[in-house]
């Protein structure tokens, strides 16, 4: 509908964590803050005028904390509800970015490349006896 981005506001006072569910149509940049901060954006956009902007914000990805992992850098687990079948619980999440292996579909950006630190998928099979 040509937003550029997207920001989520918490509506409780809770640990941040990455935004649920995949859609692959939805290509804009997409982030989750604090109550806190949803608030202060709120508020800077109710007192917004003709001469006096809104909310400007710069989106970009973090150093430190890796798309489909928690904070402390864990990769997530496909654990859709309802239950999936051969699929929940045995892959990789689908918020991971760069895409993995052991997801539950393949993507078209899959690499060759199996082992840290572009895939987890060597270290995965080698934890689990393979």
């Amino acid at each position: 509908a040509g937003a550029t981005a997207l920001i989520i506001s918490d509506n409780v006072n809770a640990a941040i964590s990455s935004l649920g569910g995949f859609d692959p149509t939805v290509t804009i940049p997409g982030v989750r803050v604090t109550l806190s901060a949803g608030n202060a954006m709120r508020a800077q956009l109710a007192s917004r005028s003709r001469s006096r902007g809104g909310v400007v914000a710069t989106i970009q990805r973090s150093a430190t904390v890796r798309a489909g992992s928690d904070l402390l850098g864990r990769v997530l687990m496909f654990a859709p509800n309802p239950f999936q079948g051969g699929s929940s619980v045995s892959h990789f999440d689908v918020t991971a970015s760069p895409n993995l292996l052991m997801e539950p579909s393949i993507n078209a950006d899959l690499s060759q490349l199996v082992g840290p630190p572009r895939d987890l998928t060597l270290p995965l099979f080698t934890e689990i006896g393979w």
